[in-house]
């Protein structure tokens, strides 16, 4: 702890050692995504649930520049994809990387509830 409080290239090894672990483990950072989501979702801010969405997708499904992402985030966002489809086939839900305004209705609340705990 007192280490980080320094000047000390130790704040750089640290951020460097996070960024290369995510790089590695995609599935780290898919739970606080999904979080962002839920929590905007609720609070009924249908800009902000979009815009999450959007990033979510981008980062975990459709995973940008997957040239430069490699085989471990195309294969995770296969994978994600897959699991989202089949649960929203199965909850009614349509599930894409933009989401429209009906999506985001009050009247879906619980379903998208149910969605967020099974991913």
């Amino acid at each position: 702890a007192a280490l980080e409080k320094t000047k000390a290239p130790v704040q750089t090894a640290m951020t460097f050692t996070k960024a290369l672990d995510r790089l590695t483990h995609p599935e780290k950072s898919l739970p606080a995504e999904l979080r962002g989501f839920r929590e905007a979702f609720l609070a009924q801010d249908a800009a902000r649930a979009k815009e999450r969405w959007r990033r979510l997708w981008r980062k975990h499904v459709e995973v940008e520049l997957q040239d430069l992402a490699g085989m471990v985030h195309v294969d995770f966002g296969q994978r994600v994809k897959v699991k989202m489809q089949e649960l929203a086939r199965k909850l009614g839900l349509v599930v894409a990387g933009e989401l429209r305004d009906a999506d985001l209705l009050p009247g879906k609340r619980e379903v998208w509830i149910k969605f967020l705990q099974e991913m």
